[in-house]
């Protein structure tokens, strides 16, 4: 019973890690594809 416990403990720890990650690594993704979509917007223009 607590080895049951203590799996369904490290699975969960496991799944939120994996989860946590890829939500951190989606942000990021978003918000680089968005700096580079602005800064090259502003490229055109003439900005930078």
């Amino acid at each position: 019973m607590v080895f049951r416990v203590i799996l369904y403990f490290l699975l969960f720890l496991v799944s939120f890690l994996v989860f946590d990650f890829t939500a951190t690594a989606l942000g990021v993704s978003i918000a680089l594809a968005a700096l580079y979509h602005f800064s090259a917007k502003a490229a055109v223009r003439g900005r930078l």
